[in-house]
């Protein structure tokens, strides 16, 4: 495969998020490559001779996920909807869910890592700072929000998670509309953990737009491996602390499934292992 770009990985992600039926999950990945090329030219604001080259490597990324990694999505997910039918899900079967996922994300990381950094190196400086520029465009939304009241905040989050929530389930309980509370941080440590994700765009912006050298890829290397370095050890901490919130939240979701939540979540996993078997064969 040739060089490609981690935002590969952002956007495929993405498309996991995808509900519906075999039918949708199917276009939605048979478009992904028109998907990932027109996020990544935008973002990037690459040249026409660019567009062309990453066009290429799109395909070839997408055909070593298309050929290894569904046929393991679709093993997977089917376990997983077997365990669910036959009940809550033991501790052992939700950490191994656990671990699924990020080694989906481990494996896709893996590979687009190195090829990754050559892509970003091989963007001009003016490519660099209109990137950055679009970036702030789309970073609006997530001003807005944290202009918000502490009340309007909760609120907003609430709503969105309880969505979620019932698209996947069906329907929601109170006490499960009661758990999204206890993930919601307050608007304080948000606005925390936002200061210290302007500070490393900041230094990334700076790395980015050093000439290349060994040194600027072994400083874009640091950002990827070690993702909270310049985050002060209060803000490493609010970060541990919402991934623990978010785990707990998740397991006491589980044990509080009705029987026709479960059954929901078994169509949608056997859906969506259906989806992922045929496209690995097309």
């Amino acid at each position: 495969m040739k060089k490609t770009s981690f935002i590969l990985l952002i956007i495929f992600l993405t498309l996991l998020s995808f509900t519906g039926c075999r039918f949708g999950v199917k276009v939605a990945y048979n478009r992904a490559d028109w998907l990932i090329m027109r996020q990544l030219s935008d973002f990037a604001c690459l040249t026409r001779g660019q567009r062309r080259n990453i066009e290429s490597e799109i395909s070839g990324f997408m055909a070593w996920h298309r050929k290894e990694e569904l046929p393991i999505y679709a093993s997977n997910l089917r376990e997983l909807a077997n365990a669910f039918e036959k009940g809550p899900l033991t501790k052992e079967d939700f950490e191994r869910a656990h671990n699924i996922f990020e080694d989906i994300q481990k494996r896709t990381g893996e590979k687009v890592k190195d090829i990754g950094i050559d892509f970003v190196m091989s963007l001009s400086p003016d490519q660099i700072e209109c990137s950055f520029e679009n970036f702030e465009k789309r970073n609006e939304e997530r001003l807005k929000e944290l202009s918000l009241s502490e009340a309007e905040f909760r609120k907003k989050r609430r709503d969105a998670l309880i969505k979620q929530t019932r698209t996947w389930l069906g329907s929601v309980t109170q006490q499960q509309i009661d758990l999204a509370d206890t993930v919601i941080p307050p608007l304080s440590e948000e606005k925390e953990i936002y200061a210290a994700t302007l500070r490393k765009r900041e230094h990334t912006k700076k790395v980015l737009l050093m000439p290349n050298s060994s040194q600027k890829r072994a400083e874009i290397v640091k950002l990827i491996e070690e993702p909270y370095a310049l985050y002060t050890e209060r803000e490493r901490q609010l970060v541990e602390k919402r991934r623990k919130q978010t785990r707990e939240a998740m397991w006491k979701l589980n044990n509080t499934l009705t029987p026709r939540q479960r059954q929901n979540i078994v169509r949608q996993l056997n859906n969506y292992a259906k989806a992922f078997e045929d496209l690995s064969k097309e």
